[in-house]
């Protein structure tokens, strides 16, 4: 009765988590990533072209720690297979599926991080088989693959180093899509370029060109071939080839931004090849597009904004070409969809279409300082030989269990409040310690 006890556990137990613990996350063709408060990256799924950047093409099903404590402060979007962050220093950086540096399309793999070029101001990246990016004085830059002018600098030539786009300093956010490039100016206009047949009236544009004359856009994303944003008053809007969405929930080509819905509390919105994925003020999350990493049902292609699970603390999202990724308010990070290369990075290879935790911040915040005990028992995760146990104040641990996932129990030294787990496989297990008496169980990734 016991094991099927903890197997519940695993799947309802709550965590006392008090603050936000990762401060970037984002997916791509089958891997993810995440960075701790604390600057580690954390890497995982696909990795035939390097993309996980620990300097091999093995898939891992479990995170894998890139780089040092400290080293990075923010992941790109990337739609590829490959990989783009920005240090703590402000430098950029970038593995996998090389589009740069080199003569020509495609350039050479890269399995461990590589600097692109020597600037120590960038601000945020946003990738797919071209590449766009902001410094911290506003200014533009782009470079890779550059048919039918994504790049905006009035070529359709590769462009294998940074160039800068125009010389304006008023750039706020860029998204890259399949032929094109969308951006937000700080005034909140919008502007694009590229290959936009499909996005705007004019097609192989080289240099950025405005939107319309709305002045109030918030955010902004593309896909393969369209895009989708949000206004300053919560309204969210989308264009482009639509195959199996559109507005209004009819498929076709739309070439100015039209308004999905006639609700105005969206928060966030995120999109990848095919499908959208987007968060309301509620913190309820939706989905429409290709939506077969949410449902295992073959028609399941909404045209409409779709409920997706019944919880309601939802902040962040990351939509990947077949899984997802979002953060939730407690800081925590889940995963859910296809998962044949470990995209999931739970330690399995099982598909899941509900969410599946990840990362727990196992941060607590006790009513009086000193007080918590026990209640305040966390495992920082994840770990590699040794799982520390603590809590706040003076706390004695008795004993401790490890299960795996199955139920099976391990029964392993606690010593100084440190378990030995090196001799693990790596995946998920539950710690159950004994403190005063009583059991309480922590949840950990043993990579």
């Amino acid at each position: 009765m016991k094991k099927y006890y903890l197997i519940l556990i695993f799947l309802i137990i709550a965590q006392t988590i008090g603050a936000q613990c990762v401060k970037s996350i984002a997916t791509g063709a089958g891997h993810s990533g995440y960075i701790d408060n604390d600057g580690t990256l954390w890497m995982w799924g696909r990795n035939l072209n390097g993309q996980l950047g620990n300097n091999t093409t093995t898939n891992s099903n479990v995170p894998i720690q890139v780089g040092n404590p400290g080293e990075w402060q923010s992941l790109g979007s990337f739609a590829f297979n490959h990989t783009y962050a920005i240090k703590s220093d402000g430098t950029l950086w970038q593995w996998g599926f090389h589009i740069s540096p080199g003569a020509s399309w495609p350039g050479v793999d890269a399995h461990i991080p590589t600097q692109v070029g020597t600037a120590s101001d960038w601000k945020f990246v946003s990738a797919f088989e071209h590449v766009m990016a902001i410094k911290t004085d506003g200014s533009l830059w782009g470079w890779g693959y550059n048919y039918e002018g994504r790049v905006g600098n009035n070529s359709y030539t590769y462009v294998p180093e940074p160039v800068r786009i125009g010389t304006d300093n008023d750039w706020l956010s860029v998204a890259t899509g399949g032929s094109f490039t969308a951006a937000i100016k700080t005034d909140g206009t919008l502007w694009a370029w590229g290959g936009n047949r499909y996005v705007m009236t004019i097609d192989k544009q080289k240099t950025p060109i405005q939107i319309g004359s709305d002045n109030d856009w918030r955010k902004i994303d593309g896909g393969n071939n369209f895009l989708v944003a949000l206004k300053n008053d919560g309204t969210l809007w989308e264009w482009g080839m639509k195959g199996y969405s559109g507005p209004g929930g009819t498929s076709g080509i739309y070439l100015w931004p039209t308004q999905t819905n006639s609700d105005s509390d969206w928060a966030d919105i995120d999109a990848a090849l095919y499908k959208f994925y987007a968060i309301k003020e509620d913190g309820s999350f939706h989905y429409w597009g290709d939506g077969y990493a949410e449902s295992s049902a073959n028609d399941n292609n909404p045209a409409q904004p779709t409920l997706f699970g019944s919880d309601n603390d939802w902040e962040i999202a990351s939509c990947g070409a077949t899984h997802g990724m979002a953060i939730k308010t407690d800081g925590s990070v889940w995963t859910w969809g296809r998962n044949e290369m470990g995209d999931l990075g739970n330690g399995t290879y099982e598909t899941s279409y509900i969410p599946i935790l990840v990362k727990d911040c196992d941060i607590a915040i006790p009513e009086e300082p000193g007080q918590c005990g026990c209640e305040c028992l966390f495992i920082q995760n994840p770990v590699h030989d040794f799982a520390t146990v603590s809590a706040e104040g003076n706390v004695v641990f008795e004993d401790v269990t490890v299960y795996d996932i199955s139920g099976k129990s391990i029964i392993l030294s606690l010593e100084n409040n440190q378990v030995y787990v090196g001799n693990l496989q790596q995946g998920i297990y539950l710690a159950e310690v004994k403190c005063k008496g009583k059991s309480y169980y922590k949840k950990f990734i043993k990579i």
